[in-house]
């Protein structure tokens, strides 16, 4: 038994190694960056001893709180524990405390209520009757503080206290209310049947009433208990509606044992723990029944929550974090992973800007972890019934598990805080976890936003919390506010659109039943795309579905889906945005100006494109070489198209009948940085497409239709303007004839001889009356001698 605890006393030390309270200033701050920070604000003291004797004392500091108050808006409520003084110290408020003779559990509530601000903050003791024990965040961690204290001054001629002694004592203050009474009945069968149902209550639900939800996906054992702990027998999850069935030999156990069921706060791939390194919740009930085989033991569980106790607020978590599960179980993944989901979390300071004084991590969340059966998810104490936070943690053990969380994310994001309307960029100065820091974020807001929204009816009462589901984030938000591909704000809503059929500024016609494959995505088709392995970044996302290097088993045309996605880039300011096209003096021969908005953050602004030009059909017809600006991320940039880029697109467009061609021109935005990493370019980030409309000449040529008529016909594509008579006019042939031709399309409808003036001849000259030819009739034909005479134009055909 010493050897466990030592174990356990080393995991502990290990433990505050890496999560020192210093650090805990730097976690990821998810309430922070989902903006729930309001004017009520835990925050967390310094005690200046861990705990003390019952006759000394212990002060408790509240340092710099950075706001206006007076003694007298400072108040409290103590048990257990008694206030010496309190008094105010420059910026901040100091209790002086001493033990009560009371044992067992005390708190001190503090309450400081300055005009429009209120701090509140708790400190938990457990009394030995020797010693009192201080913890910020939990009753429990200060019991468990003073029985490791205990256990730790055993010695083989001197046991204070044992492990089963710690085990009762936690069993007997954590035992929870259960109602519901086994009922035994016989059958047919050769083993032992275990079955029921299990509902909890959400004690804090915001219609004022306590509704029942089904207990989903929790653990069920069956076993015995000895010196040792709990024996499992046999043991099963519950289903989607909270029911359990176990089969069991009754020879697994003796007839002098007592046989116990569990409700484990554990599910498949996390569970939800007391402590650290504690063990998880679970409910006990000793079944205390003569069972052999043969018998049925029905027993319909029901858990009577109450909000005061950890045991019951971690029901909250667990059922929460079962929405995380059950989606993505139904999106398809697997995973031998493990999620270690402790609450209530450790605590810390965090400075949040704009506001002075310090907020601690009790209403926050993160995850950590290697991912490798090593992973953590912190809940706060404040934040046990905060399903939308809860569920985004496990979208990050979802990420790692598949290899997308970024290279060095895990170890790198513990110690760093976000939020979600800063230029991650400009705040970590590290350009690829940056990228891969917005994207990870950004993805982990959709999927929690879709996996309650996917089960919505089911959990009706546990998720109809005020802010818990925010689907319009992409309709209120001012657009200048995007911070592009380097703010989770900018990917989230990016992210988002793709599956929000409500998304605004969507150019795309979704009612054309043409296509054969539209956005917005269903979850399926949503979770295929943004979960191939290696999609860390915007980036990766966008490449992958340009080369199409996935297999989705359904046929997607991305050309027919590319418009969409650069129109949503573009919303968001992560690509540039074209604001006009202009020709000189209507030239459209002459290649145009463009002017667009480079967007992208504001210290770190798209500064590379590439223009493409398009065909209706996405065919790209011409691009430019990369071409480097120098602008503000919302300033206006003019650039001319360059004049080989308008070569090559006039040289391949392709002639309509209708004269008028509409193009689509579209600039590929990057953000290059010269700096040594990978991820020094990032991009292409699509700009959304403008329609360009240019009437180009038809190459036109006037063909023979008839003998009575020609047509104006254009070469390239055949486009018949206009048809007319033959305009007819006469021209010599040879020395003794001329025909009558059409001048515009050539056609030759007869010849005949030269008609002569007698009287006409000019020297060695005679005009023809008809075709005005000089016919020399003093020597040679002006005419090439032929070998035979022109045939009667009566006989030829044209």
């Amino acid at each position: 038994m010493k050897i466990k605890c030592v174990v356990i006393f080393l995991i502990l030390a290990y433990m505050i190694c890496i999560f020192p309270e210093v650090d805990f200033a730097q976690l990821d701050a998810t309430a922070v960056e989902e903006g729930n920070i309001s004017n009520i604000s835990n925050m967390k003291p310094e005690i200046s001893a861990p705990f003390i004797e019952l006759t000394q004392t212990a002060t408790i500091t509240y340092p710099n709180i950075n706001i206006d108050f007076d003694i007298d808006d400072c108040t409290y409520e103590n048990s257990g524990i008694d206030v010496v003084s309190m008094t105010k110290i420059d910026d901040g408020l100091m209790f002086q405390v001493q033990p009560t003779i009371n044992e067992g559990f005390g708190e001190l509530k503090i309450n400081i209520n300055s005009e429009s601000t209120i701090l509140q903050d708790t400190v938990y003791i457990y009394n030995t009757g020797e010693k009192m024990f201080f913890d910020k965040i939990s009753k429990y961690q200060a019991w468990y503080s003073a029985m490791l204290y205990l256990y730790e001054q055993n010695t083989e001629d001197n046991i204070i206290i044992s492990e089963e002694e710690i085990c009762n004592q936690y069993s007997t203050f954590t035992a929870p209310l259960i109602e519901g009474t086994p009922i035994i009945q016989s059958n047919n069968s050769d083993c032992v049947i275990f079955t029921g149902n299990i509902v909890w209550e959400t004690a804090d639900s915001p219609k004022g009433y306590e509704p029942t939800l089904e207990l989903r996906n929790a653990l069920i054992e069956i076993g015995t208990k000895d010196w040792r702990g709990f024996n499992e027998i046999a043991s099963t999850y519950t289903d989607d509606l909270g029911n359990y069935e176990i089969k069991v030999d009754s020879n697994n156990w003796s007839a002098n044992e007592k046989i116990y069921l569990r409700v484990n706060l554990k599910a498949k791939t996390y569970e939800v723990s007391t402590f650290w390194f504690f063990p998880h919740y679970f409910y006990e009930y000793d079944l205390n029944q003569n069972i052999s085989n043969g018998s049925t033991v029905a027993y319909d569980i029901r858990i009577k929550c109450d909000n005061d106790e950890d045991i019951y607020r971690a029901t909250y978590v667990h059922q929460a974090m079962t929405i995380a599960e059950r989606f993505a179980e139904a999106m398809g993944f697997e995973s031998d992973n493990f999620i270690r989901v402790v609450y209530p979390a450790e605590s810390g300071y965090y400075k949040v800007p704009g506001i002075d004084y310090p907020i601690s991590l009790s209403d926050m969340a993160f995850c950590y972890g290697d991912f490798d059966n090593n992973c953590i998810a912190a809940i706060g104490i404040d934040s046990y019934n905060n399903t939308k936070t809860i569920v985004h943690e496990y979208s990050h053990y979802i990420q790692c598990s598949l290899g997308n969380f970024g290279e060095g994310l895990p170890q790198v994001l513990f110690l760093s805080t976000h939020v979600e309307t800063n230029d991650n960029y400009e705040q970590k100065g590290d350009k690829s976890f940056a990228m891969h820091l917005s994207y990870a974020e950004g993805w982990g807001y959709a999927f929690s936003v879709m996996a309650q929204l996917y089960y919505l009816g089911q959990y009706s009462s546990m998720l109809n919390q005020e802010n818990t589901i925010e689907t319009s984030i992409n309709s209120t938000d001012d657009h200048n506010n995007y911070l592009g591909e380097f703010q989770e704000k900018s990917v989230k809503t990016f992210l988002w659109s793709l599956i929000d059929k409500n998304a605004v500024n969507c150019n795309i016609d979704t009612s054309n039943a043409t296509l054969d494959y539209q956005l917005p995505w269903t979850p399926q088709e949503w979770w295929k795309m943004t979960t191939i392995q290696g999609t860390c970044r915007l980036p990766d996302f966008i490449n992958l579905i340009e080369n199409e290097s996935y297999n989705l088993g359904v046929d997607i045309d991305y050309k027919q889906i590319k418009e969409y996605i650069a129109d949503k880039l573009t919303t968001y300011n992560i690509a540039p945005e074209i604001t006009s096209i202009s020709f000189t003096d209507g030239d459209v021969t002459a290649p145009p100006v463009l002017r667009f908005i480079p967007n992208g953050s504001v210290s770190y602004p798209n500064n590379l494109i590439v223009i493409k030009i398009y065909d209706s059909n996405y065919q790209l017809l011409a691009e430019s070489e990369e071409i480097y600006f120098n602008a503000g991320n919302l300033e206006t940039f003019p650039y001319t198209i360059p004049q080989s880029v308008w070569d090559e697109f006039m040289e391949r467009w392709e002639c309509k009948s209708s004269g008028t061609t509409i193009f689509k021109i579209s600039i590929e935005g990057y953000r290059n940085d010269d700096i040594d990493e990978i991820y020094a370019k990032s991009g292409p980030y699509y700009s959304r497409f403008i329609d360009l409309e240019i009437n180009i000449p038809h190459n036109s040529i006037n063909t023979y239709i008839d003998e009575n008529s020609h047509s104006e016909k254009c070469s390239d594509c055949g486009y018949v303007a206009s048809s007319a008579a033959h305009n007819y006019g006469y021209r010599g042939y040879n020395s003794t004839h001329h025909e009558k031709y059409c001048v515009d399309c050539g056609y030759v409808e007869s010849r005949s001889r030269h008609s002569f003036r007698l009287d006409g001849i000019v020297g060695n000259y005679n005009r023809c009356l008809s075709c005005g030819a000089m016919i020399y009739v003093g020597g040679n034909d002006i005419y090439p001698v032929q070998s035979e005479p022109p045939k009667d134009p009566s006989e030829e055909t044209e």
